[in-house]
């Protein structure tokens, strides 16, 4: 079974997940107002707990999981009581080591009334037929990745049947799945006229996916993957050759139809686990694979001896399966071994005890909503329209925003010219957002520019900044957005390794498009497996050592980007709205794989262009000053130090403020509390730091001059082991119109040491 476990949060997958339970609740129109790699009940397949609808969530679980057992159950009942022990038993305790499961439950549930459909008789055909055809519905509205196998699965089975002179139950199943399709189409409240752009998109975003999102898996599991594909596609290949009796009519073409469904769907499995190469990709790929050898042994055989290979093979394919998932689970096969007991008496509790089970999932989502508040843009968006720019979309829908997602809500998913130029084109309609959450935030290691390219080029020509909170950049649009004025400069080619050069356009904010295309070899990998990898690298200076590297997929590249100025985060975005100095890269290089250079054709075609338009302008000079403190939510008005700078502790920017020195924040009536970090770098306590401490203070400044203590925490770094790192602080400020305070810290011993090195960071006013 899979029950929701875990509460929505902010990463990206949390986020794509709360979008599709928004749009859910919303009643957003898939294909118009989304266009995601997911349809409208893609909802009730996340693994997270679903706030618009969890009765409806865990109802699907279970009845998926229930139906996906029956089937197997029906299918491998056919065979030997040895058999049949064998199958179940290999698939409940793969399956249950494979999280998440719904996705795999699915792919099994077709394969499973697929096959009933082909090798029943009498009533159990109708049943078979009629389960199958609700899988394969229930697929086609989830997933796009679910889609395609449950097309294949229709299509081959109305095949079968037809040529097996079953002529009523194949236009039954073909028919049945076309009506009901487009019945619960309309009846989940989707206009039958956003049905083909819904496929459209999803198609797209599906055929880029394995170009743009691919992700190398663990090294040692690709061999095992290449084993288990061979194996299967070889039980395969011997049992659905194999099926049908010489004399039976159109033998060729039933043994060709079954032969090109079982092997789809076994390519399909590879694809998802292998180009997304994560634990849990992998998984889906590791239990599916080797059950379809073994269900496969319920197909009619010519000869024992076929059978007794076929099933050799398949014992083969399940033991490497069950080494690699011992190995992915760390060595500890008494884990694995015990993984179906455990969910066993998980899930049991959970129906048993149905609403502890729900109400501590909604006290880990409420706990969720509350750590990602954003009071001070809320207060500032009001009710207007907002847009999120990167992929922590849940901020908006825990915040209650009037949340306006572009088609492809996620920047990284929007990985192709067409995807960008449609949520640019949406920028320019009447839907457009007011205000946009903006991230600069990639993933895997990518080019920050790449993202969606072509919004941020325009969010950067019509919005400007207003405020900071959080991870975000507030954005608030001009009256008439204006279209990018780009002028073609040069246009060329370029080999792997030769240098773009920049330098010559000065100032000029340059877009950028490098196409690159695979050799016939290139595109037989990436169709097999997937592109390999391609290395952008921007140089701050020809042939020098400054320069930057970043994953740079084919189809982004080809796209463009904005190569001048270089923007790599949110800091980078503001100094650039500012007006301040920016890095103008001199140049840029392409730079290929180890040992894949015959992958690509050798000629790199260039186009620059010159961005006419000038970037937004004008930020708030409060908001200008967060350049100067980095890391900080609120700039202060005034510090008063000897010396003060930034440094890195556990990898963010904090203030060293010695404690000689202070801090002046002026509160404006609204506002009613302080919050932030303060705490010891490590070298005031190791390698020969000695601190005796320090007393962190946040003061109220009386209109007569004298402090009023709000807050007060002593931290012994030297002595104490948990006064190390930095710790959080949370000050509610009393009193009603402009309020002054004092953040500092008094040292403890009579004098200030070089050891002393106090730090704050993350300061905010709510």
């Amino acid at each position: 079974m899979t029950i929701p476990r875990l509460p929505l949060g902010t990463d990206d997958d949390s986020s794509w997940s709360a979008v599709l339970d928004y749009a859910h609740q919303k009643g957003l129109q898939f294909g118009a107002d989304i266009s995601f790699s997911y349809g409208p009940l893609g909802f009730l397949i996340t693994p997270y707990w679903s706030p618009s609808a969890p009765l409806l969530h865990v109802t699907t679980d279970i009845v998926v999981a229930f139906g996906v057992a029956l089937g197997l159950c029906l299918v491998v009942w056919r065979t030997g009581l040895l058999w049949r022990c064998l199958t179940i038993s290999m698939f409940t305790l793969l399956a249950a080591n494979a999280d998440p499961r719904i996705e795999l439950l699915v792919c099994a549930g077709l394969l499973c009334w697929g096959l009933l459909c082909l090798v029943g008789s009498g009533p159990s055909h109708r049943i078979a037929a009629v389960a199958f055809t609700a899988f394969a519905v229930f697929a086609t509205l989830t997933k796009m990745t679910l889609l395609f196998p449950a097309i294949l699965s229709v299509f081959v089975v109305v095949g079968v049947l037809f040529f097996w002179g079953k002529t009523r139950l194949a236009l039954a199943i073909g028919c049945g799945f076309l009506a009901t399709f487009f019945l619960a189409w309309m009846g989940l409240g989707q206009h039958f006229s956003n049905l083909g752009s819904f496929l459209k998109y999803g198609v797209l975003l599906s055929a880029g996916y394995d170009q743009t999102m691919w992700a190398k898996p663990f090294p040692q599991m690709l061999v095992p993957g290449v084993i288990i594909c061979v194996l299967t596609a070889t039980v395969i290949a011997l049992r659905s050759w194999t099926a049908f009796g010489r004399t039976e009519p159109y033998r060729f073409w039933r043994r060709a139809l079954l032969i090109i469904w079982l092997l789809g769907s076994l390519f399909v499995i590879w694809k998802h686990g292998y180009v997304r190469g994560g634990r849990d990709h992998l998984v889906v790929f590791l239990t599916l694979a080797p059950t379809i050898a073994l269900i496969v042994d319920v197909l009619p055989c010519q000869t024992a001896r076929l059978r007794f290979y076929a099933r050799g093979l398949g014992l083969i394919g399940c033991a490497v399966a069950l080494l690699a998932f011992i190995w992915l689970f760390g060595a500890k096969p008494a884990a694995f071994l015990g993984r179906p007991f455990l969910l066993a008496v998980t899930h049991a509790r959970s129906l048993i005890q149905p609403a502890h089970y729900t109400q501590t999932l909604r006290d880990l989502q409420e706990a969720e909503r509350q750590a990602n508040q954003l009071p001070r843009l809320r207060a500032k968006i009001g009710q207007a329209s907002v847009d999120v720019f990167g992929c922590n979309q849940a901020y908006a829908v825990f915040n209650n925003l009037n949340y306006r997602p572009r088609p492809v809500f996620q920047s990284y998913a929007a990985y192709s010219a067409p995807l960008m130029d449609l949520n640019e084109q949406f920028y320019f309609s009447k839907n457009a957002p007011d205000s946009v959450l903006f991230r600069l935030s990639p993933i895997d290691d990518r080019f920050p520019a790449l993202e969606d390219a072509a919004l941020f080029r325009h969010l950067l020509i019509n919005y400007q900044p207003l405020d900071l909170e959080g991870p975000f950049l507030y954005l608030k649009s001009k009256q008439q957005p204006v279209a990018p004025n780009l002028t073609l400069i040069r246009e060329g080619g370029v080999h792997p390794g030769e240098m773009i050069g920049l330098k010559d356009f000065g100032s000029a904010n340059i877009w950028l498009e490098i196409i690159l295309e695979p050799s016939l070899l290139g595109q037989a990998r990436k169709f097999l497996y997937h592109p390999s990898e391609i290395i952008l690298t921007a140089w701050r200076q020809s042939g020098s050592t400054q320069k930057a590297s970043f994953n740079a997929p084919a189809p982004m590249l080809s796209a463009g980007f904005l190569a001048s100025p270089l923007l790599l985060d949110n800091r980078d975005v503001l100094r650039a709205y500012a007006g301040k100095p920016v890095i103008r890269p001199h140049a840029y290089s392409i730079d290929l794989g180890p040992r894949t250079d015959y992958l690509w054709n050798q000629a790199i075609r260039v186009r620059i262009y010159k961005i006419e338009n000038q970037f937004a302008t004008a930020p708030s000079p409060d908001l200008v000053r967060l350049l100067d403190f980095p890391g900080f939510e609120t700039a202060p008005a005034e510090v008063v130090a000897n010396k003060q700078n930034f440094i890195t502790v556990a990898g963010q920017p904090v203030l060293f403020l010695p404690p000689d020195g202070f801090m002046r924040y002026s509160l404006p009536p609204s506002v009613k509390s302080i919050h932030g970090e303060y705490g010891f770098a490590p070298a005031a306590y190791v390698l020969g730091g000695a601190t005796q401490g320090a007393e962190f203070r946040v003061e109220e400044e009386l209109p007569d001059g004298s402090l009023r203590l709000l807050h007060s925490r002593v931290l012994r770094p030297l002595t104490n082991l948990e006064d190390r790192g930095l710790k959080p602080f949370f000050v509610t400020c009393p009193g009603s119109g402009t309020r002054k305070l004092l953040l500092r810290a008094l040292p403890l011993a009579a004098n200030i040491s070089p050891s002393d090195v106090t730090c704050w960071s993350e300061i905010g006013i709510r």
